[in-house]
């Protein structure tokens, strides 16, 4: 734990944000979703054949079925 703590130390906390450009400013879904399709286009991938889905709700559905407790998921 000490040596997290001195290695953090060290840099000052640029952004309460989770996701950040290399400036420190958050990235919106809009500008999340521009990186995806750009990306898209680079790797000759049609927006038919792959798709960013969130997938939180599946997750839950699956762990219920595999423990057969909702309390679980």
């Amino acid at each position: 734990m000490q040596r997290i703590m001195s290695r953090k130390a060290c840099h000052k906390i640029r952004s309460s944000y989770l996701v950040v450009d290399n400036n420190g400013q958050r990235i919106t879904l809009r500008t999340l979703q521009e990186h995806f399709f750009r990306a898209r286009e680079a790797a000759g991938v049609s927006q038919e054949a792959f798709q960013f889905r969130d997938l939180r709700g599946k997750a839950a559905i699956d762990k219920t079925e595999s423990s057969g407790d909702i309390r679980q998921a």
